[in-house]
């Protein structure tokens, strides 16, 4: 359910959007837990946690609804 609420607009059943709806959101901040290990930074790594927690909220609450009504009630009509 998580995922037909949370897929983008234009959903791909091919490629890396089979597994991920948004990749900038989830699979593009794993670049701070890279630098969190390289640096080897425990305040870093929270830091990286952090700001995949609040980036996939802001998508879930924010970007995900202003699409849906933006793109999907155009094509209901």
């Amino acid at each position: 359910m998580l995922r037909a609420c949370c897929s983008n607009i234009y959903t791909a059943e091919k490629g890396i959007y089979k597994y991920c709806g948004s990749p900038t959101y989830t699979l593009g901040r794993l670049t701070g837990f890279g630098a969190a290990i390289s640096f080897r930074s425990i305040p870093l790594f929270v830091a990286s946690i952090g700001d995949l927690i609040l980036i996939n909220l802001f998508n879930y609450f924010v970007e995900q609804p202003f699409v849906q009504r933006m793109y999907l009630s155009k094509q209901i009509e």
